[in-house]
């Protein structure tokens, strides 16, 4: 048996479902990105809400639909999600708007810093992150 991780070097790998089916209810989404921990999904939507799943909730099949978080400000539909390296923070774009949003899921909706809203004047269609520390 020693030599068994030579014969099947995935044989020492934790077993993971090969896929995982759920259902998001939550309006109709125009972009979705993972969060660098893997534990949420964003999801942009025509109606300018951005929602983040808690995508453990949504797999058991808890209550509230697997929502985690849930912030309104673009005033068109979202084109753009981006999540900083810490899954902290969520960068969102808008063309409808002209805007990026910075938003600090771990602040409270109408707390100081919660979101930030930048007006680039012309149509924007994505922003990331970079960097390490980002």
């Amino acid at each position: 048996m020693a030599n068994l991780p030579l014969l099947d070097p995935f044989s020492s790998l934790v077993d993971y479902p090969s896929s995982t089916i759920a259902s998001l209810r939550s309006g109709h989404s125009t972009c979705t990105r993972f969060s660098p921990c893997g534990q949420y999904l964003a999801s942009g939507r025509v109606d300018g809400t951005v929602v983040v799943f808690d995508v453990d909730t949504i797999v058991a099949g808890g209550s509230g639909g697997g929502v985690a978080w849930k912030g309104r400000g673009h005033r068109g539909q979202v084109g753009g999600v981006s999540w900083s390296g810490d899954s902290r923070y969520l960068l969102t774009t808008s063309a409808n708007d002209w805007s990026l949003r910075l938003w600090d899921l771990a602040k409270r909706e109408g707390e100081a810093g919660w979101c930030r809203a930048v007006s680039v004047g012309k149509m924007c269609y994505g922003a990331e992150f970079s960097g390490v520390d980002s």
